[in-house]
């Protein structure tokens, strides 16, 4: 496993968010962690539900999640 420091972090565009409400400002950040890589949402209006979204579109990629960089939950499916 990568070291924190080694990882990529992908910050999502506007423009590759389907959510019209990602266009406005939100305090809620949701990273997305995998192997080698993290993915960054910001505006957030919803952060459970959109971590269920991420829970049940890649059940087995993600390793876990951090909301507002906190830990918020890892996946019981990543082998």
């Amino acid at each position: 496993m990568m070291s924190k420091e080694d990882k990529k972090i992908y910050k999502v565009r506007q423009s590759q968010r389907t959510n019209p409400l990602s266009r406005e400002p939100s305090n809620n950040t949701i990273t997305v962690h995998y192997d080698g890589y993290d993915t960054e949402y910001n505006n957030v209006h919803y952060p459970t539900a959109f971590a269920k979204t991420i829970m049940e579109n890649n059940k087995e990629d993600w390793i876990s999640i951090s909301l507002n960089g906190k830990h918020w939950g890892s996946n019981p499916n990543n082998k």
